[in-house]
């Protein structure tokens, strides 16, 4: 999500045509995924005469987050909303010391999304996770209206220092400061030769996202490896590598 945000200082075009390109994006995937996903359930619990009833109030919201796919509309929302507001963010980071007032309410947004939406009620429990992640597109607005090193290495330094102290009232959930934002930045001023594998690679991460759980899922009926041990984890990886590299070859390749 650091990223996404991250992405917004280039966002140029009409906001019409902001929404059309990225619900092509994000929307139809999440539309196709949400079906793949609901069919393997069923199969699943068929197969194994599970609760259908559980499987899928865990999974839906409000109480559960569509599994890994709630971040599709929520990406959607993000750069719809940022594009519509990156002209009047821009002008702010302008102003003398406008990048630190915008870490100012970065810091503002994270301390109630980070104590208050983890302890949500359980049978609301899937619907927090959007507000869990608005530090992320906070910190990653400001990282991309900032244009010194010293003032981005500032907001790692201040994120890290807001993470150390958030860490035990947020339920794991402050690693996107502790770890995220400075990779991010990290990843912003630190640069690597462009490779055809990287690039490749980079093709390949948001069909790499969408199908590693179907991998997970398989991985210990297939082959009796637990996707917890590294052995499994390097098959995951490798599974959802060779699984898009398949989608990609086939129609299917706009889904991811």
């Amino acid at each position: 999500m650091i990223f996404f945000a991250m992405h917004s200082r280039s966002l140029e075009n009409p906001i019409s045509e902001i929404v059309a390109n990225r619900a092509d994006r994000l929307l139809t995937p999440f539309a196709f995924w949400i079906a793949v996903y609901a069919i393997a359930k069923t199969l699943q619990n068929t197969l194994e005469h599970g609760n259908l009833n559980n499987e899928f109030s865990a999974w839906l919201p409000p109480a559960g987050t569509f599994g890994h796919l709630w971040f599709l509309p929520f990406a959607f929302a993000v750069t719809v909303a940022l594009g519509r507001w990156i002209q009047w963010l821009r002008s702010v980071a302008k102003l003398p010391m406008g990048w630190l007032g915008m870490l100012g309410v970065s810091i503002l947004v994270t301390w109630p999304a980070l104590t208050q939406a983890t302890r949500a009620a359980p049978e609301i429990a899937g619907m927090m996770i959007y507000f869990i992640y608005l530090p992320s597109v906070a910190f990653g607005v400001v990282i991309a209206l900032t244009h010194s090193r010293i003032a981005r290495f500032a907001v790692a330094v201040g994120a890290f220092g807001l993470g150390v102290v958030l860490a035990p009232f947020s339920a794991g959930q402050a690693q996107q400061l502790l770890v995220g934002i400075p990779l991010a930045v990290l990843a912003l001023d630190l640069k690597f030769p462009e490779t055809k594998l990287a690039h490749r690679l980079g093709k390949m991460s948001m069909g790499i996202y969408l199908t590693h759980p179907l991998v997970i899922a398989a991985l210990p009926r297939v082959t009796g490896i637990e996707p917890s041990t590294i052995l499994g984890g390097v098959l995951c990886c490798l599974g959802a590598c060779a699984l898009t590299l398949a989608i990609d070859a086939t129609p299917l390749r706009r889904f991811i």
